[in-house]
C-alpha cells in the first residue's frame, strides 16, 4: 500500500514537474517567437516605412493614368490586333528565321514573313502610337497579387509583340528603306520604356526579354545597313535613359509587399494553409498533413511575429544586394535561401533553399547584369557604325572610337571595364565576359537552353562580320 502511495506521489510529482517545464518552454518560446520577434518586425517595419518604400500591396500598386494618356490601353489594342503563327508552324519558324545574320537566308523566309507582317500591320501601328505616349500603367486587375503575376499571357503578348517588331525592322532593311527599319526597331525601344514603368517582376521579366530581340535586330541592321552618325547617335542616346536598376529595385520592393500580402493570409488562416495537401494526398498522408496542419494551425500565431521579422530581414539584405553589380555580390546572394532559419516557416517556404533552382537569387541579378550588357553593346554597337560610316572602317580600339567621336561607351557590368573588343576581319568581335565573370574569348552563352551544361556562363557576345 505505501509502495502504491509512494508511486502515485512520485508519478503526480512528476508530472507536476513535467507540466511545470513545458509551462516554461512554452512562455520561452512565446518570449522568443512572440514578443521578440514582434520587436524585430516593428522595427524592421519602421526602417523600411522610414526609407518611403512600399510596405502594403496597396502601397505597391501604380497610381491610376487616364485612358488618354496611358500607353497600356494602346498595347492592349496592338495584342488584340495580333494574328500569330501557331506554334510548330513554318510559318512560326519562318518569323524566328527571319532574324538570321546572313541576308541569304532571311531572303528563303522573306515572303512568308512579309505576310505575317501584312496579317499584323495594324496591331505594329498601334504599337507604334503607344511608343509616342509617354505615361504607361500596365492594365490588369490590381486587388491581389495572385491576380497579377499568376499568368504567363502577360509575357507571351509583350514577346510576340516584339518578335513582329523584329521582324519588321529586317525586312524593310533588307529592303533598303534602313530609315523604316530604324523606326520599327525603335517600337521595341519604347516597348522597353514603357515596361520600366511595370512596378512587377514579372514585368521587368518581359522586359528583359524584349531587350535580347532588340539586341539580335539592330546586330543585323547595323551590319547590313548604313545608318547615319546622327541617327545612331540618336538611338544610342534613346538606349543610354532606359533604367534597369531601380526598375528591378521596384521590382523587388512589390514582390516584398506581395510577401506580406500572402503572410497575413496564412496569418489569418494558418490551419489552411499549412495543411492544404491533406485533400488531394493519401490517406496516411493526409492525415499527416490535416495533424501538421492542425498543430501549425495552433501555434503559428505566436511563431508568426519572428516569421515576419525574418522576411523583412531577408527582403532588406536582397534589396540591399540589389544595389550592387553582380559581380560584387554573387556568393552573398547565393547564400541568402541557404540563411533563412526552418523555423520562419513562411520566409522558408517561400524565399528558403529550392533544390530546383539553388540559385534563384543570383540568377535575377546576372539576368539584370546581362540586361544591362545587352544594352552597352548595343550602344557601342551604334558607335562603331557611326565611326565606320564616318572613316570607312572600324577603330582599332573602342578608344579610339571615345577620342575620334567623344561616343560614351559604357562598362561591362560584369567586369568593371570596357567590353572586350577586337577587330575580326572585315569587322569586328565585341563581348561581355557574363555571368561566370570569365573571359571565355567570345564564346556565346546558349540562353536558350540552361539544361546544356556549361554553355549558359559564357560570354555575351555582340559579332559583326562586315
Amino acid at each position: 500500500m505505501r509502495r502504491k502511495r509512494s508511486f502515485l506521489r512520485w508519478l503526480v510529482l512528476a508530472c507536476g514537474g513535467l507540466l511545470a517545464l513545458l509551462g516554461v518552454l512554452a512562455l520561452v518560446g512565446y518570449l522568443f517567437f512572440h514578443v521578440a520577434g514582434g520587436r524585430r518586425a516593428e522595427s524592421a517595419l519602421a526602417l523600411l516605412k522610414a526609407s518611403g518604400a512600399p510596405t502594403t500591396w496597396e502601397e505597391a500598386i501604380p497610381p491610376p493614368i487616364p485612358d488618354d494618356e496611358n500607353a497600356a490601353v494602346l498595347y492592349e489594342l496592338a495584342f488584340a490586333h495580333m494574328q500569330m503563327p501557331s506554334s510548330g508552324t513554318r510559318d512560326q519558324d519562318a518569323l524566328y528565321a527571319h532574324a538570321y545574320n546572313d541576308r541569304s537566308e532571311r531572303a528563303r523566309t522573306a515572303k512568308r514573313a512579309a505576310r505575317i507582317l501584312a496579317d499584323n500591320a495594324e496591331a505594329l501601328r498601334v504599337a507604334a502610337e503607344a511608343g509616342k505616349r509617354p505615361k504607361f500603367r500596365p492594365n490588369g486587375d490590381w486587388r491581389e497579387p495572385t491576380l497579377v503575376w499568376l499568368t504567363r499571357e502577360y509575357h507571351r503578348r509583350w514577346r510576340d509583340l516584339s518578335l513582329l517588331a523584329r521582324a519588321q525592322a529586317l525586312l524593310q532593311a533588307d529592303r533598303g528603306d534602313t530609315a523604316a527599319a530604324l523606326q520599327a526597331w525603335s517600337t521595341n525601344v519604347a516597348m522597353l520604356n514603357h515596361l520600366g514603368s511595370d512596378p512587377t517582376l514579372l514585368g521587368q521579366l518581359t522586359r528583359w526579354s524584349v531587350v535580347r530581340l532588340s539586341h539580335d535586330s539592330l546586330r543585323v541592321l547595323l551590319q547590313d545597313s548604313r545608318l547615319t552618325p546622327d541617327d545612331c547617335r540618336r538611338a544610342a542616346n534613346d538606349l543610354a535613359r532606359l533604367d534597369f536598376s531601380e526598375a528591378f529595385i521596384r521590382a523587388l520592393e512589390t514582390e516584398r509587399a506581395s510577401d506580406r500580402w500572402c503572410m497575413e493570409l496564412v496569418r489569418t488562416d494558418p490551419r489552411a494553409a499549412f495543411g492544404s495537401s491533406a485533400a488531394s494526398a493519401g490517406r496516411v498522408a493526409g492525415v499527416y498533413a490535416a495533424g501538421k496542419g492542425a498543430l501549425l494551425g495552433a501555434v503559428y500565431p505566436v511563431m508568426s511575429p519572428l516569421d515576419e521579422a525574418a522576411l523583412l530581414e531577408y527582403w532588406e539584405r536582397r534589396i540591399t544586394l540589389a544595389r550592387k553589380p553582380y559581380r560584387e555580390t554573387a556568393q552573398q546572394l547565393n547564400a541568402l535561401a541557404r540563411d533563412v532559419p526552418r523555423y520562419a516557416l513562411f520566409t522558408h517556404d517561400f524565399r528558403g533553399p529550392r533544390p530546383e533552382l539553388p540559385e534563384w537569387d543570383s540568377m535575377r541579378a546576372a539576368s539584370r547584369d546581362g540586361t544591362i550588357a545587352h544594352v552597352g553593346l548595343m550602344r557601342v554597337g551604334l558607335g562603331l557604325a557611326a565611326y565606320r560610316t564616318q572613316f570607312g572602317g572600324y577603330p582599332e580600339s573602342l578608344d579610339q572610337l571615345r577620342q575620334a567621336l567623344k561616343w560614351e561607351v559604357p562598362e561591362d557590368p560584369f567586369s568593371g571595364k570596357d567590353f572586350v573588343y577586337r577587330r575580326d576581319g572585315k569587322g569586328y568581335l565585341l563581348y561581355s565576359l557574363g555571368r561566370d565573370l570569365d573571359d571565355d574569348g567570345g564564346r556565346e552563352a546558349n540562353l536558350g537552353n540552361p539544361a546544356q551544361p556549361g554553355t549558359v556562363d559564357r560570354d555575351i557576345v555582340w559579332r559583326v562580320a562586315r
